[in-house]
């Protein structure tokens, strides 16, 4: 893989590998939504929400791709055009490319959940709410005729099938005879209707991916010279993975106990921000602390009275009348501010492999809150 000029396709098969985006939730819209795969890219920039100011420094930066936290496109849309979509229109019309992680962000280890546990220093830290992450990975076991055998794989390579961690192109070969008899009414690639015929096949076995398994067995079908190929799926669960506390948000404890006063200093000298949104219900000392990007309004009403204080993006006014009756204090930074502060984050994630050393990530300056407490 040359590392200096990565396709967009390359690009995505990477950031799959790194970011998981089958975690999102159901109802969210992540990964590739715009861009052609052969496209190069080579500078990406990185922001929380893609605004036509965002765009502007994505144009005026020479970027091919902008890594846009919140997904541009989510619900279904009827048309692209520069009246309806303007954003969308001009990203198309420069050859811009958008990726979306959202929720997905939220609960893998280091991503946004962490980074906001983080500016308090969180300990003892674990998810709110856990996600199921067995059965992310599939083995597919296909029969192929020997000299199709290059053919197949290569076409479930192309799909991202056969990825183990930093390799490529993995997979499984077992000779062995495969028998068919075909009536009047096919048409077999091997040996004629009517007639019952032996072959020599190769039993080809692919580690695949839960989020690229239907491009695979579409590729599959698509090269494969049998009219009815023969082929299994075996579902896998990932070690790595399935073992690992995966959710949204983060509890556990501070390292001492703290005055509500002495965190709110703190988390404005980390992230910067002159001003929050805060709900003191008198706890003299805090010591258990839940967080959670975004706007966590259920899981907020859900923790009330079970930790001393909630940090979060934003809240309803009830919600937080809630929390202060169970004596639960509140923290809000502002939805995208307590998501924008895992940007670094990520940025660093992605440049410690080795396969995007050669991309430059830039986090976007025009990428702010639209609602600022004066």
């Amino acid at each position: 893989m040359d590392n200096k000029k990565l396709s967009l396709k390359q690009i995505e098969r990477i950031f799959t590998e790194i970011l998981y985006p089958e975690f999102a939730q159901d109802w969210d819209n992540v990964g590739l939504l715009v861009g052609n795969g052969e496209q190069k890219i080579e500078r990406i920039l990185v922001c929380i929400d893609l605004t036509s100011k965002v765009l502007q420094e994505a144009r005026t930066k020479n970027v091919q791709l902008i890594f846009a936290y919140h997904p541009p496109i989510f619900e279904p849309i009827k048309s692209i055009t520069s009246e309806t979509q303007p954003i969308l229109f001009s990203a198309i019309r420069n050859n811009i490319a958008i990726y979306s992680i959202h929720t997905a962000l939220d609960v893998i280890d280091g991503g946004t959940s962490d980074a906001l546990a983080d500016i308090i220093d969180l300990n003892d830290r674990k998810p709110i709410e856990l996600i199921d992450a067995d059965e992310q990975f599939f083995k597919l076991v296909v029969f192929v005729p020997t000299d199709a055998v290059e053919k197949v794989s290569q076409a479930l390579f192309d799909a991202d099938a056969g990825q183990i961690g930093q390799y490529s192109r993995c997979s499984f070969r077992t000779e062995g005879t495969g028998t068919f008899f075909g009536d009047e009414n096919t048409n077999p690639a091997i040996g004629k209707a009517n007639r019952f015929e032996k072959v020599k096949e190769i039993r080809l076995e692919v580690l695949v991916r839960k989020s690229v398994l239907s491009n695979a067995i579409t590729a599959l079908l698509k090269v494969h010279p049998y009219e009815q190929p023969a082929f299994d799926i075996y579902p896998l669960e990932n070690e790595n993975i399935s073992k690992k506390q995966i959710g949204l948000g983060r509890i556990g404890l501070l390292k001492k106990p703290a005055t509500l006063s002495s965190i709110i200093a703190k988390i404005k000298r980390k992230t910067g921000l002159k001003k929050l949104i805060v709900s003191d219900a008198g706890i003299n000392r805090i010591r258990r602390v839940a967080c959670c990007p975004g706007s966590c309004g259920k899981i907020a009403e859900r923790l009330a009275g079970d930790v001393d204080l909630f940090l979060t993006g934003e809240v309803r006014h009830h919600t937080a009348l809630h929390l202060t009756e169970k004596k639960t204090s509140l923290i809000c930074l502002g939805h995208g501010n307590s998501e924008r502060i895992a940007l670094a984050g990520l940025c660093k994630m992605l440049k410690r492999d080795k396969r995007l050393k050669n991309i430059k990530f830039i986090t976007s300056k025009k990428d702010k809150d639209p609602l600022t407490i004066i």
